[in-house]
């Protein structure tokens, strides 16, 4: 009887306590223009799972890539690249089951690229001043700027970062966990009568 009560505690505490999960975000940016040329923006953000403001200690990871129809082809992510040493600022962001929002009551800012100290060259992509800009800059001189002015409001005073990917179908394995501990004690049961 005694294993079967720890068999059973174990797997209610197994139950009742799942790890916290990651959230996976789509951008949701506009086209980007730089005079005649235009500059579309794919890719994710993904957080520790954190509800309400964060900032960039609970963003895990991102992969944002850009293509410009003149030429330009660039990813950004948390690896080191070519033009530098990868970095992520962010501040003012609310995190739902929905989506990542920028709220401008509380001036918010998100910057992500990569700088490199030694040639002063840098590639970043950043939301501040009302608007999304995608910069790459060679010292002083900006080679190119893409920009665009805010998009559509959800509601006064917030702005769509990224949406909430579709959440994942739970899996089958973990199905099949629990069936085989339910299994199992079930066994224990028949196998250890209680004394009379």
């Amino acid at each position: 009887m005694n294993r079967l009560l720890i068999a059973a505690a174990a797997l209610a505490s197994l139950l009742a306590s799942p790890a916290a999960a990651t959230m996976t975000y789509d951008v949701a940016i506009p086209t980007l223009r730089g005079g005649a040329d235009a500059a579309t923006v794919v890719g994710t953000i993904t957080t520790d799972g954190t509800l309400g403001q964060i900032d960039e200690s609970a963003i895990l990871d991102w992969s944002l890539s850009f293509a410009g129809t003149s030429g330009l082809d660039l990813a950004m992510t948390p690896a080191d690249g070519a033009l530098g040493e990868a970095y992520l600022f962010a501040w003012g962001l609310i995190a739902t089951a929905e989506g990542l929002y920028l709220s401008t009551a509380l001036s918010p800012y998100f910057e992500v690229g990569y700088f490199d100290p030694t040639y002063a060259s840098e590639a970043f992509f950043q939301f501040s001043s009302g608007q999304f800009a995608l910069t790459l800059r060679d010292g002083t001189t900006d080679l190119w700027t893409y920009a665009d002015g805010v998009p559509s409001l959800v509601e006064p005073g917030w702005v769509v970062l990224a949406e909430a990917q579709a959440s994942p179908v739970p899996a089958p394995a973990a199905a099949w966990l629990l069936g085989a501990g339910l299994a199992g004690l079930s066994l224990i049961a028949r196998r250890r009568p209680e004394p009379a």
